[in-house]
């Protein structure tokens, strides 16, 4: 959770419109690989104004050409999203009910270069356009929460 669930927690935090979001369920499981460590976790969000999400991670089989496992389902007034782990990914306009439908690489390997770019490219105009430290403890707050509600270690003792 700690290492996939942020980019989709983020993904909520930023488009869904909510001011407060709450942590609904959270299951954190180790039981594919019986590790200290989950391989699969499962993270219900519910914003203020009514959107919601339900994001699924997991390293179920790194040795595969798959890798990880992801799935994000969000509904908001401005409609439906969904993303999975073979990249497909449709969003449905609350609108008009038209839905648009594309392929994207799910893979976040290939970003960290362009991350790290990007970071380097803003450093003179402050970081300008890339998430804040303010952003980033939001995405982690709702994190260390799902760990606190599960019995898999986070290496965070509590909330603040």
């Amino acid at each position: 959770m700690v290492n996939l669930g942020p980019h989709f927690v983020d993904l909520f935090l930023r488009r869904s419109g909510a001011r407060h979001v709450d942590l609904v369920a959270a299951n954190l499981s180790a039981s594919l690989h019986g590790q200290e460590v989950e391989d699969h976790a499962i993270v219900v969000l519910a914003g203020d104004d009514g959107s919601e999400a339900i994001i699924e991670v997991g390293y179920a089989f790194p040795a595969s050409p798959a890798k990880r496992y992801c799935s994000y389902t969000s509904v908001g007034s401005k409609g439906y999203v969904d993303v999975g782990t073979s990249g497909q990914v449709s969003f449905t306009r609350a609108s008009d009910g038209a839905t648009e439908s594309s392929i994207i690489d799910v893979d976040s390997d290939p970003l960290y270069d362009v991350f790290v770019r990007r970071v380097s490219e803003t450093w003179a105009d402050g970081f300008a356009g890339l998430p804040t430290l303010t952003d980033l403890s939001e995405t982690m707050h709702v994190i260390w929460a799902a760990y606190k509600r599960s019995s898999i270690p986070s290496g965070e003792a509590s909330l603040g």
